[in-house]
């Protein structure tokens, strides 16, 4: 089996909720893939950078890199005029031209029996006549994450909501019909996805985690709390601002609040401005598991998105608790109380965040259930299975 994967980013380092998922599924290809490749936008614009190449070698056949860095073309004023007119900002990624013209090189020499594309963005720049023969890994229903998203915004992102949330619908709707078969993350995605478009191939790939042969110590004295995210990701701007903005100010002054995101524009940087030196900005963080390994809560204060958050699962099966807003465990197995705290109102947030700190007790019991569940439910190892059926039956199709 040839295997083509078109993704938005490269996959290393895996630092993001996208290429964390994306790893994992290469992975779970390269055990049936005669051929393994990838076609990628960098992470970074700096030249100078890695790009994964290395890390990637021993994984993947061949790895092109092209174009710009994937919020250069999502931030573009022109792409987000487009949307108001209906052309979704998503589809700047996968119609740009470096994009098409290395997946149409790939796929005239390479002899492929399968493409895998991840995420809405770059779909587009997969060839109508291959999705019949292609696996769209959606990562998010981006019609309902960019409905929810719009609706907390004010001014003229609420006035121009109800056409982009349209141009969004159309397109997202005949990418799944379109394709031979579509993966959700959660049974709540795949139903919204299969209401979208029926009659479509949905199957349900949940987001999962590896899990590491042993918990992390929880510090008796520890005050560190940490958020983590990509961004680039609006929802996980919004989540953030709502962290700086709501829930800062209720939190006691001897906790230290660490952030770590990688492709944070002006957005992120006007919300980083206003927590001060009340916040730690630790940049793009090359491990994610070693930055929770230095904090003592992972907070994931998230009020809008779709999908689920594979940095809560990372955060379980390491051994870090977790307090979040109902919304960042959607999709999820999870027990509020039991895996993790759970709190919506900001100063409701505050609280669970001080009385866990309080209590190392507290701290190694909602860790141990979370482990638990990880094992159960989100090892990768107990998903990937599903996935190289997905690979094998659109290629017995074709």
């Amino acid at each position: 089996m040839r295997v083509l994967f078109v993704l938005s980013r490269v996959p290393m380092p895996a630092t993001s909720g996208d290429t964390l998922r994306n790893l994992a599924l290469l992975r779970a290809a390269r055990s049936v893939a005669s051929r393994l490749d990838v076609v990628a936008l960098p992470q970074t614009s700096d030249p100078g950078a890695a790009q994964g190449r290395g890390a990637l070698a021993g994984l993947v056949d061949e790895l092109v890199v092209t174009g710009e860095p994937m919020e250069r073309y999502l931030r573009s004023p022109v792409q987000r005029a487009r949307s108001v007119l209906g052309r979704p900002y998503h589809q700047a990624v996968g119609r740009s031209r470096p994009l098409r013209r290395a997946v149409a090189g790939q796929l005239a020499a390479g002899g492929y029996d399968v493409v895998v594309a991840a995420q809405l963005h770059v779909i587009g720049a997969v060839p109508a006549a291959w999705r019949a023969r292609t696996v769209f890994d959606t990562h998010n229903v981006e019609t309902a994450r960019t409905a929810a998203f719009l609706a907390h915004r004010r001014g003229v992102y609420r006035v121009a909501a109800a056409p982009v949330v349209a141009g969004v619908r159309r397109l997202e709707r005949a990418m799944v019909r379109d394709c031979a078969v579509t993966l959700a993350c959660s049974d709540h995605d795949a139903d919204q996805l299969r209401a979208l478009a029926p009659g479509a191939e949905v199957r349900v790939l949940p987001n999962g985690a590896d899990v590491p042969p042993r918990l992390k110590e929880q510090r008796p004295a520890g005050r560190t709390v940490l958020w983590l995210a990509s961004l680039s990701s609006s929802a996980n701007v919004d989540s953030l601002a709502h962290l700086v903005d709501d829930v800062l100010p209720h939190l006691p002054d001897d906790v230290v609040v660490q952030v770590a995101g990688s492709g944070a524009g002006p957005d992120a940087a006007a919300v980083l401005a206003r927590a001060g030196d009340r916040v730690s900005f630790l940049g793009e963080v090359p491990d994610a598991r070693t930055a929770m390994l230095g904090a003592d809560l992972l907070l994931v204060p998230l009020r809008v998105g779709s999908g689920t958050r594979l940095k809560v699962l990372e955060a379980f099966a390491v051994g870090l608790p977790v307090v979040a807003t109902p919304k960042a465990v959607e999709g999820l197995l999870v027990e509020p109380g039991t895996h993790a705290a759970l709190a919506q109102d900001p100063r409701a947030f505050a609280a669970e965040v001080d009385r866990l700190l309080a209590s190392v007790e507290l701290r190694r019991q909602l860790a141990g259930a979370a482990r638990d569940l990880v094992e159960r439910t989100a090892s990768w190892d107990a998903i990937a299975p599903s996935f190289r059926a997905a690979l094998a039956d659109v290629t017995s199709d074709g």
